[in-house]
């Protein structure tokens, strides 16, 4: 039986581009972050084995720090090389602070009248 081939390197726009996504659209804590990027990884894109993913997350627990994003820079190392680190890091956190931003803008522009109902 043939092992699974996975691609050596990802280019770091794709790295970029999928973090950004998972920022964005994912939802829950890091332990559902890492589920959905172990099926969309391994399962779909194939960036990764199952070994190489269950590797990561086992190192990843033992550091400190939120599990989710530990996970997305080990992967973008081993796939992107050390400037793929870099560049796909920050997506997970600026995905979802982009996200909560603009829901907290739209919410406050809605919610912009005092108690009588005049708008300020």
């Amino acid at each position: 039986m043939e092992p699974d081939k996975t691609p050596q390197r990802v280019p770091i726009r794709e790295l970029v581009r999928y973090y950004l996504r998972l920022g964005l659209l994912g939802f829950g804590g890091p332990v559902a972050l890492v589920g959905q990027m172990e099926r969309e990884l391994v399962g779909d894109k194939k960036w990764l084995t199952k070994d190489e993913m269950r590797e990561g997350i086992a190192v990843c627990q033992s550091l400190p720090g939120p599990l989710a994003i530990q996970v997305g820079i080990w992967i973008s190392y081993i796939r992107g090389g050390f400037w793929g680190a870099w560049a796909g890091a920050p997506g997970p956190v600026d995905g979802r602070s982009s996200s909560r931003t603009s829901r907290s803008w739209w919410r406050s522009a809605r919610c912009t009248s005092d108690s009588r109902g005049s708008p300020q």
